[in-house]
C-alpha cells in the first residue's frame, strides 16, 4: 500500500513536471526591436581560389561578383550600393598595396525564380592590377589578392566583413564579404 503510493505520488510529480513545462509558443509576445535583422549580400559567384601568374592569363581572367541580396524582400530601391574593394598581399599577408575601389556591382532587379534583388558585376585582371597600380612584373607567385565588399542600405545600415547581419554567425559563412585569389605559377 505504501509502495503503491509512493509510486502514485512520483508519476504525479512526473506528470506534473512535463505539463508545467508545456508552453504555447504562439502566445508568447517577442519584441520586435529586439530581434536582430538586417540585410547580407549572398555571393552566387565570387572570384577564383587562385588565378596564373603570367600576365595573359591574369590581365584576362575575370574576378567575378553575382550577388542575391536577402533581406530586403523585393524591393529593390531599398539598396543603395554594393561596392567591391581589393587589396594586395604578400606570402605573409602583409599590405603591399593598400585597399582601392574597383567600383560598384549595380542594376538589381527581382531575380523570378528566388524573388529576390540580385545582379552581376565582373572585373578583369587588367583592370584589377591596374587600380592598384601594379605592373605585370609586381605580380609574385604565392601573394593574394584580397576583395571586401560592402553593402549599403538606403536606410542608412551597412553590411561589409566587420559588421554583418547576426544570422551569418554560423560556419556557412567563414568570411562573409571577404574573398581572396592566391596568384601561383
Amino acid at each position: 500500500m505504501k509502495r503503491t503510493y509512493l509510486n502514485e505520488l512520483l508519476l504525479s510529480i512526473f506528470l506534473l513536471g512535463i505539463i508545467a513545462s508545456c508552453r504555447d509558443e504562439s502566445k508568447i509576445i517577442y519584441d520586435p526591436t529586439k530581434i536582430p535583422s538586417g540585410a547580407y549580400a549572398r555571393m552566387l559567384a565570387v572570384p577564383p581560389d587562385t588565378v596564373k601568374l603570367a600576365q595573359a592569363i591574369f590581365d584576362a581572367t575575370d574576378f567575378p561578383f553575382h550577388v542575391e541580396v536577402v533581406g530586403v524582400g523585393t524591393n529593390v530601391s531599398a539598396i543603395q550600393s554594393l561596392t567591391v574593394n581589393v587589396r594586395y598581399l604578400n606570402d605573409t599577408l602583409a599590405v603591399v598595396k593598400p585597399v582601392v575601389s574597383l567600383g560598384g556591382v549595380t542594376g538589381f532587379t527581382v531575380n523570378s525564380q528566388t524573388q529576390l534583388p540580385n545582379a552581376t558585376g565582373s572585373f578583369t585582371g587588367a583592370a584589377i592590377r591596374q587600380a592598384l597600380g601594379l605592373a605585370p612584373t609586381d605580380l609574385k607567385a604565392g601573394y593574394q589578392l584580397d576583395f571586401t565588399t560592402q553593402l549599403v542600405l538606403t536606410d542608412g545600415r551597412k553590411f561589409d566583413a566587420t559588421n554583418f547581419d547576426p544570422n551569418m554567425t554560423n560556419p556557412f559563412y567563414l568570411a562573409a564579404y571577404e574573398y581572396l585569389t592566391v596568384i601561383s605559377n
